[in-house]
């Protein structure tokens, strides 16, 4: 549900050029959440840590001058850079631990 935060961020400047991709990828990430619901957990886990890789280079796709410009706070894509980037390293962590 991390990525649906740029739901919100596309709602409130509708009116902008290229929201609707982040609308997009915002319902494409949580399809992808569903999906790993179903699968054997390392699957899951590897599907996880890489939608949450995607999402840090989505995050640092909105600098400004690249996508929607001006629709996500600085601040934010830059946290949640780096939050996606820790937590797709929690999700892989138990795969390169268990045999």
């Amino acid at each position: 549900m991390s990525a649906s935060a740029y739901l919100g961020f596309a709602a409130s400047h509708e009116d902008q050029l290229g929201v609707g991709f982040d609308i997009a990828f915002a319902v494409g990430f949580f399809v992808t959440s569903a999906f790993t619901l179903t699968r054997d957990p390392r699957q899951a886990l590897t599907v996880l840590a890489l939608a949450f890789a995607a999402h840090a280079l989505l995050d640092v796709a909105h600098r400004p001058g690249l996508l929607a410009e001006g629709v996500v706070p600085r601040w934010y894509t830059i946290g949640c850079a780096v939050f996606d980037v820790y937590i797709g390293a929690l999700c892989y962590l138990p795969i390169l631990k268990r045999p």
